[in-house]
């Protein structure tokens, strides 16, 4: 039985751990507000350094490797809340919870619910991944995915530390020096729906926004095999969008599943540019090789745009003779049209050679998958013996277009292959059968007998299109 009203008094405690300072309060109650009941807890803070972790008493200066997945501010802070309005007979709730607001690694949900009914909610997550604080490159952003070297620019020698580095990546659009920190931000919101309607029947649907920010660490190549490679970020600018639906109808006799799942992947920059330190050549040419030098700057294609269609379902019946039979389907459908690159874009040799030319502006990508399952299990005799047999299947098709590319630049320069080349698509199928007998001896030990089949089926783009194969077993544990 809860008392109707009881209330604890704040409680402040001061430590000093590790060369850091924290007061932290919390707040607990459990409290009857007009029929309904509150209970939970709120735990505000206050936290300082009396000296930075790493040792570094600048300002505002962290240690990436102690925050590589933190927020650490100093001043005040929520370190957590979970307050839950309800009924008596807690037919209905209410309930709001999280930690860390304000920071960069806040979490907090909202929630309702009607007992045995319904649950509706709404869900955010932040998750930051710091890679380093201290990074430095002579490169400029321009527009968030173009960076470009100086005017002048120092020996490539010195490059490792020299003067005038700059601190880090500049902030999108612009060409200032930023503070060092290369870094991705995740900002992840879910909105869910649960609905019981009988006690046979579950309905969820819910949807999850991810969206990602910031740069993390890239190489880009120019020329290869024996080129050079440039250090810079790849920057960040993804959202992923996925609904889901799923029931489930359950009885004693047999159970059914269902679902459809759909995911859209969408990326702000679709490349990113740099200019190639080695071009124009400098003198001497050491340390740059004689590949790779003769395209102005390198671009370099991010992953595309690109959304997936899934649907499943799934059930199990029991049959007499103690059998089982459980069964899936899921099939998937995935699609990709995201334009090509060209071959070059540091010369004139694309417009100078017609064959250079793409044959198609896009992949027109569509790729779909079917698995299908069968298990089925029986144990008919009055021995212990059971007996199982179990059929899975795999199919791959690849509906993409097969354009073919009538020449292409080899490492970026002058130097021009005229061999046609034709994309490939590679389909095939999977099946795999067993068929399994098993002898309980005792609670130790069993006979297990089986015999197994698998067989494969490619197009004529693989090497090898089968093959089938057969292979019995036999087993003792």
């Amino acid at each position: 039985m809860r008392s109707p009203t009881s209330a604890r008094p704040l409680i402040a405690t001061l430590m000093l751990l590790a060369g850091a300072g924290l007061a932290s309060a919390q707040t607990k109650t459990d409290t009857q507000i007009g029929g309904w009941n509150l209970e939970g807890y709120v735990e505000p803070g206050v936290r300082f350094f009396i000296e930075n972790p790493n040792g570094d008493h600048t300002p505002g200066k962290a240690d990436g490797r102690f925050e590589e997945y933190r927020d650490i501010n100093q001043g005040l802070y929520l370190d957590g809340l979970r307050l839950r309005l309800y009924r008596p007979d807690e037919k209905y709730s209410v309930e709001v919870s999280g930690k860390d607001w304000g920071l960069h690694t806040q979490e907090y949900s909202l929630s309702g619910e009607r007992l045995g009914l319904w649950q509706v909610g709404f869900e955010w997550d932040q998750m930051r991944h710091i890679y380093s604080t201290d990074a430095q490159t002579f490169l400029k952003v321009f527009g968030g995915n173009v960076f470009i070297l100086p005017g002048t620019r120092p020996p490539l020698s010195t490059w490792n530390g020299a003067p005038g580095w700059s601190h880090g990546e500049a902030s999108r659009g612009t060409n200032q020096e930023g503070d060092g920190q290369i870094s991705q931000q995740w900002q992840t919101a879910r909105v869910f729906f649960k609905l019981s309607p009988t006690p046979n029947l579950d309905l969820v649907s819910e949807y999850t926004r991810i969206h990602k920010d910031g740069q993390r660490p890239f190489g880009m190549a120019f020329g290869s095999p024996g080129g050079i490679f440039l250090e810079l970020v790849q920057p960040i600018d993804q959202t992923i969008h996925e609904f889901r639906t799923r029931g489930t109808y359950a009885t004693d006799l047999y159970q059914l599943q269902w679902g459809y799942t759909a995911s859209v992947f969408d990326n702000g920059f679709s490349w990113v540019r740099a200019d190639n330190p080695c071009n124009p050549l400098p003198t001497p040419a050491a340390p740059c090789p004689a590949v790779g030098t003769q395209g102005q700057f390198g671009t370099t294609s991010l992953p595309p745009n690109n959304q997936a269609h899934t649907f499943n379902l799934a059930g199990g019946i029991n049959l007499p003779l103690r059998t089982r039979v459980n069964a899936g389907l899921t099939y998937s459908l995935r699609l990709q049209n995201q334009n090509f690159q060209q071959q070059t874009y540091s010369n004139g040799l694309v417009a100078a050679n017609p064959s250079l030319q793409l044959p198609e502006k896009s992949l027109h990508g569509n790729v779909q998958t079917f698995l299908g399952n069968v298990d089925v299990t029986s144990r008919p005799l009055p021995m212990p013996v059971t007996f199982s047999l179990k059929y899975r299947v795999y199919d791959l098709v690849d509906n993409s277009s097969t354009p073919t590319f009538q020449a292409f630049i080899l490492n970026d320069q002058n130097a021009i292959t005229n061999a046609p080349l034709r994309a490939g698509r590679y389909d095939y199928m999977r099946q795999n059968g067993d068929l399994n007998g098993r002898y309980r001896i005792n609670s130790y030990t069993a006979l297990t007998l089986g015999v197994g089949w698998e067989a494969w089926n490619r197009n004529s783009n693989w090497e090898v299109t089968g093959p089938t194969r057969q292979s019995p077993r036999r087993r003792s544990t």
